[in-house]
């Protein structure tokens, strides 16, 4: 009978996968089909996994089988800030699969790095700052400029899935790196609706695809602001009014400029609807879609954007807003299992950016074909089908 093949891995880079990749010892041992203590040991250097073993924690933490060969943990990665609050706890403790999606990003962050150098292409600088001690309205009227995009063209969208393509393509086009989690990835959007990292060259968004579009288009604007004022993280969109912490004033500054960018207070004061009703009027959902389908965003945003502005009462506010939540929670609960054609996936998932970016390098022989489907997450036989795809965007 042949003898299994001891690896010789370091043992404290095991435990370090481990924790890093955010599993227990008790779910890593349910998952390998072996006894906790083993685990443990394998961790102490009592005893020595094989490589069959290795191999199989390296699919389930998601790490090259390498890594557990190194003399000592990497620090490729820092900690992401966590802007997300619950009430009467100091952390909210990331996921496995949340986890997976942030060291995805950091690494097609580098690649689009060390691409960029490789075809000596100059990368667009993020070149607007903002404070939270400056006006949210004229912060939003500059951010708008920034991006170019007007009322007039927002309105002919009417449309949520368009109106975030749009809002996505213009922040790409100033060297903003915006993907998708993966179609395989299984984080909720309670979890998670969306992360950004800060960085001078190809700052990221990550957006949960699991989300509507219009969420998603607003945790665009709102991860955007986050990387103008240079403090990117782990952020949950939740709506507040009083600031407890450092990390919630950050979070209602990012939301109201959010909100003051996709219904800006000047063009929602002219709408047809506001003129004819005025302030004392009670809104009825079939009035507040109306505006949210002229601005191409969600009722939600609507309702926040009246309240800001005095056209309701708190008490309006905070009964609609439950209601529209739990339609949210509805929503969001259920399991759509529409086809979408493995080329869309790819395109959802990377963005022009990064894609082009990739496609331009392998063109060039920079890279290899295989490079190019380990980077983009695809087989070579959808190529075709997202350079046509490319061409017509």
């Amino acid at each position: 009978m042949t003898r299994s093949i001891e690896a010789e891995v370091t043992p404290q880079l095991l435990k370090w996968a481990r924790e890093r990749s955010g599993f227990s010892a008790s779910a890593t041992a349910a998952k390998m089909h072996i006894e906790e203590s083993k685990l443990v040991d394998w961790e102490c250097g009592r005893v020595k996994p094989t490589l069959a073993q290795v191999r199989k924690l390296a699919g389930l933490y998601k790490r090259p089988i390498a890594i557990f060969f190194l003399a000592e943990p990497p620090t490729t990665f820092d900690a992401m800030r966590d802007f997300r609050r619950v009430p009467g706890h100091t952390a909210v403790e990331q996921s496995p699969a949340l986890l997976i999606e942030i060291r995805r990003a950091n690494w097609k962050r580098e690649i689009a790095v060390e691409l960029a150098q490789q075809i000596e292409e100059t990368p667009v600088r993020l070149d607007l700052s903002v404070a939270t001690e400056d006006d949210p309205a004229k912060v939003a009227s500059e951010i708008r400029q920034f991006l170019q995009i007007d009322y007039a063209t927002q309105k002919r969208w009417r449309n949520k899935d368009k109106a975030l393509a749009a809002w996505r393509n213009a922040l790409e086009e100033k060297g903003i790196l915006v993907f998708h989690t993966s179609q395989y990835s299984d984080i909720e959007v309670k979890e998670m609706r969306g992360f950004s990292i800060s960085a001078q060259l190809f700052p990221v968004i990550v957006l949960n695809a699991r989300d509507s579009a219009a969420g998603r288009t607003f945790t665009l604007l709102h991860e955007l602001v986050h990387l103008l004022l240079g403090d990117a993280g782990l952020c949950d969109l939740e709506h507040s009014r009083n600031a407890r912490t450092p990390e919630e004033k950050i979070e209602i500054f990012c939301n109201r400029i959010a909100g003051e960018v996709l219904v800006p207070q000047a063009d929602l004061f002219n709408h047809s609807l506001i003129l004819h009703v005025g302030k004392s009027h009670r809104w009825s959902d079939e009035e507040i879609k109306e505006i949210a389908v002229d601005f191409s965003v969600s009722n939600e945003v609507i309702l926040r954007r009246l309240l800001i502005h005095h056209y309701i009462s708190e008490e309006f506010y905070r009964n609609k807003h439950r209601e529209y939540l739990q339609r949210y929670l509805e929503y969001s609960g259920i399991e759509r299992r529409g086809f979408a054609p493995p080329f869309r996936l790819v395109m959802r998932n990377n963005g022009l950016g990064f894609l082009r970016l990739v496609l331009d390098a392998y063109y060039r022989d920079k890279i290899s074909s295989s490079n190019l489907s380990d980077y983009l997450g695809t087989k070579l036989a959808h190529l075709n089908d997202i350079e046509q795809a490319i061409s017509r965007s």
